[in-house]
């Protein structure tokens, strides 16, 4: 009741063991019509709905996303609309004509930076395309794809549901999907806690699991790792293999090690292009949170094995406003 039409809100999912099902936006759109994009959750709504008036309508298909991202992207959809987006707020949204075409304009973006994602219909997409890449050449709009947008949020702190966390989801028969215990985890772990609100009126579920992990603490938390990548270089050297430095975001887990012990796990690591370092998330024991702790990280990556050196960081590794 608290999102007005034309706002979103962005809410971790729990189980009433206030472990993680899932992340993601929702948005309001009408009075009584919302719209979420956090697949894969659309068995989880449909199990709670159970006994309230409402009905799903599934169109993942029917859409497609494109994220016009950077500090000129306002200036970019001004002219691609002509129109002013200067008071359209972060998490908020609006319909426009670009090319021809109505598009649901979300003021959010998953890089850190000032930005808008863009909801076409599936087959108009090329028609959205042209007219962005049809304005001025000089505002220096180019195309990226997943993998760019996958370092930037990275840079930018934000996670993503099955690299950086193994979502505890239910399937068609309403059961539980088997994950291991060391893979689930919780918004605390996860520094989403600023978005659980106890004080509500409303109940949620987990509320109550996630009120006893506040007082007694959060078995882990996810901070920024930096790995030295003279120390990686010099695994290639030792094996006689080409370097191979991640320009890609490894979507498997990179084990840490403290003391000789394995402590935790990294995620998301990549190389930055940004910041000029191998970064990515580091899930540790609170203890070993603390920036400035130096780890060792099992680098096994291709026919590369061995351990190198990492340095726990705050997050982000790259602060940007993209919020106003």
């Amino acid at each position: 009741t608290r999102i007005e039409i034309g706002q979103a809100f962005y809410t971790p999912w729990c189980n009433e063991d206030g472990a993680l099902v899932g992340d993601g936006l929702v948005a309001r759109v009408e009075d009584d019509r919302f719209l979420f994009n956090a697949d894969p959750m659309m068995n989880w709504f449909e199990q709670n709905a159970e006994g309230f008036d409402v009905a799903f309508d599934d169109v993942t298909f029917d859409f497609g996303l494109l994220s016009l991202q950077g500090p000129k992207s306002t200036e970019i959809l001004g002219a691609a609309t002509d129109e002013s987006w200067a008071d359209l707020r972060f998490s908020h949204l609006r319909t426009t004509q670009i090319g021809g075409v109505e598009v649901l304009v979300f003021r959010q973006g998953f890089t850190g930076e000032v930005g808008y994602d863009l909801m076409v219909g599936d087959a108009e997409g090329v028609a959205v395309w042209d007219a962005l890449f049809n304005v001025d050449e000089a505002l220096g709009l180019s195309a990226g794809g997943f993998h760019a947008i996958n370092v930037a949020r990275v840079e930018a702190g934000l996670v993503i549901v099955g690299v950086d966390y193994t979502p505890l989801g239910i399937d068609r028969r309403g059961d539980p999907v088997p994950v291991s215990s060391e893979n689930i985890t919780t918004p605390l772990e996860l520094n989403m806690h600023k978005f659980l609100e106890f004080d509500k009126d409303a109940d949620f579920i987990g509320k109550a699991a996630l009120q006893r992990e506040i007082e007694a603490g959060p078995r882990r938390l996810m901070v920024g790792i930096e790995v030295n990548w003279r120390d990686v270089v010099g695994l290639y050297d030792n094996s006689d293999v080409p370097v191979q430095v991640p320009s890609r975001t490894l979507h498997f887990p990179l084990s840490i090690y403290h003391d000789g012990a394995e402590v935790g796990r990294a995620t998301s690591v990549t190389w930055s292009p940004t910041v000029r370092k191998i970064i990515g998330f580091a899930h540790v024991d609170p203890s070993l949170a603390e920036p400035g702790t130096d780890v060792r990280v099992g680098w096994n990556t291709g026919p590369i094995h061995g351990e190198v050196g990492g340095t726990i960081v705050a997050l982000p590794h790259y602060r940007l406003r993209r919020a106003d």
